[in-house]
């Protein structure tokens, strides 16, 4: 087997792990399931800039080209966890802003 397929498999099991536990990430266990996306991610990114560096783009992309079709599918997942977050943030965001300004007018009527 050789150097090129042992890192484009070892990318496709690292891609497919990460692309089942973007759906496991909640509010509840965020801070133990994306610290290890974000160091698989990087994992990836590592092998990614390897084999792009001794095969070159069009090599890897004629190889295997499945794999640049799960990072897409996972940038996407990423773009859409951010969006959530981001949403459940300026929600949150406005409640308590509410919240405060009550405590400011109850302060005020007394």
């Amino acid at each position: 087997m050789s150097t090129l397929q042992q890192k484009i498999e070892l990318s496709n099991q690292l891609l497919k792990k990460v692309y089942i536990n973007i759906d496991k990430l909640t509010f509840e266990n965020f801070d133990v399931v994306f610290p290890s996306l974000v160091e698989d991610v990087s994992v990836i990114k590592k092998l990614r800039d390897e084999m792009i560096k001794n095969y070159g783009t069009e090599n890897i992309k004629k190889y295997d080209p499945e794999m640049f079709n799960w990072a897409k599918q996972i940038e996407r997942k990423f773009d859409n966890i951010v969006e959530i977050f981001t949403e459940e943030e300026k929600r949150l965001e406005t409640e308590l802003s509410a919240t405060l300004t009550k405590k400011k007018l109850t302060a005020y009527k007394r």
